[in-house]
């Protein structure tokens, strides 16, 4: 048996979602997207699928318990992913949140989507459109992807920045993105996985900012500036949450987990005086500690997030970059 296959949580997603059970999830799915490469990818995030804040007081609907919650979280993922990555006919007798996995990319090959970024700088003629499950796109989010698939170096966010292509060509990494992307909070927003296991749990600054609790903070981290800024639900919103309720359905879980479920009026995003911006997320140098680096709520291009980032930081601030590293 191979090693990823033992892992706690690769066991518990392989007993609630057999290979019958994803085939028939996605009929319309590239041949690219096998439920193997899923199941490694899982495995490379251990916290996927493998835990829930059992000491959240709030509404505790579709995650009263680990195998509840794990259901929840594919049913977030696999909801979006059949936005990012589906066929979206409504025409087709396949119903629309089962046309996921259709994609291997976007049908925009000539889309760079190149960002200006400091700590991500993209490569002249590598072009970041939207690959995989879940359409990771940007030189930020290739190069911050490369940093957290390890094993971590210096400069191991150059990895997908020179070779993007590898996301359309190596199905483990595709999944990886997708999983890496659901699991991985930035500055600006906490994750999908903490939103969904009540990890997350909003303050008075965001239920003042009409930031609650639910699948609708999920929309907001992945395409809020575009579906999250009306009076009312656009439809890239709606159809994700009515594809989320339908895939709770298919897990045996009621469709009572309503609450939260827009994300219409969240007018600014996750505010800075919420929850998710009184953590510190960031490392700089700690003067007077030499060869320390310490977190700080500012930021800085060294992430807490990112696999190896307290070394660089280190490197950086008391060495000579690289060359120490």
């Amino acid at each position: 048996m191979s090693e990823y296959a033992t892992k706690e949580n690769v066991v518990r997603v392989a007993s609630i979602l057999d290979e019958a059970k994803f085939d028939e999830f996605f009929p319309l799915k590239d041949d690219f997207y096998t439920y193997t490469n899923f199941l490694k990818a899982v495995g490379k995030f251990p916290h996927f699928c493998n835990e829930v804040n059992d000491d959240y007081t709030g509404l505790k609907t579709n995650a009263e318990n680990i195998d509840q919650a794990c259901k929840r979280e594919l049913a977030t993922l696999f909801a979006h992913i059949a936005y990012e990555s589906g066929k979206m006919d409504p025409w087709d007798p396949i119903p629309k949140y089962k046309q996921g996995l259709h994609n291997v990319m976007e049908d925009c090959a000539d889309c760079d989507e190149v960002e200006t970024s400091n700590r991500y700088q993209a490569v002249t003629g590598k072009q970041y459109y939207g690959r995989g499950p879940l359409n990771i796109k940007g030189n930020n989010e290739y190069g911050a992807f490369g940093d957290a698939f390890g094993p971590s170096s210096y400069d191991s966010a150059d990895r997908f920045l020179e070779d993007p292509d590898l996301l359309e060509t190596d199905g483990y990494i595709a999944w990886a993105s997708a999983i890496w992307f659901y699991m991985t909070p930035d500055f600006k927003n906490p994750s999908m996985h903490d939103v969904m296991t009540n990890f997350w749990i909003p303050n008075s600054g965001d239920t003042g900012a009409n930031v609650i609790a639910g699948f609708g903070a999920t929309t907001e981290i992945i395409n809020g500036d575009v579906e999250c800024r009306s009076n009312n639900d656009t439809d890239g919103s709606a159809n994700r949450y009515v594809f989320f309720t339908q895939f709770l359905a298919e897990f045996g879980l009621h469709g009572g987990d309503v609450a939260g479920m827009s994300c219409a009026q969240y007018w600014s995003g996750f505010p800075h005086g919420g929850a998710h911006f009184s953590e510190p997320q960031y490392f700089v140098k700690k003067w007077g500690d030499n060869g320390k680096c310490q977190v700080v709520g500012y930021e800085t291009p060294y992430n807490i997030y990112v696999e190896g980032d307290y070394k660089r930081c280190v490197c950086d601030v008391w060495e000579n970059g690289a060359d120490e590293c």
